[in-house]
């Protein structure tokens, strides 16, 4: 599913495809990362000391976005 959607790496390198995709320059996108990085890391922790949890652990669907870059790419491209 993945493959065939636009992806960091390929539009880190365009700037003019990269704003027009997800509205903020590369820069932007590197501070919005680094908060996302940091709210990713405590929820996760979060779930790891059981706060919070809806489902067993190990339940659910595992995620198709291989990486953090991926899942903020693909939330601005649809927000």
């Amino acid at each position: 599913m993945y493959q065939n959607m636009l992806n960091y790496n390929s539009l880190q390198n365009n700037e003019r495809v990269f704003l027009s995709t997800t509205s903020v320059t590369v820069f932007e996108f590197q501070i919005l990362l680094m908060a996302f990085a940091e709210a990713f890391a405590e929820t996760a922790h979060r779930t790891v000391r059981n706060e919070t949890r809806f489902r067993k652990k190990g339940g659910g669907q595992r995620g198709q976005l291989p990486s953090l870059e991926a899942r903020v790419v693909v939330y601005l491209e649809l927000h």
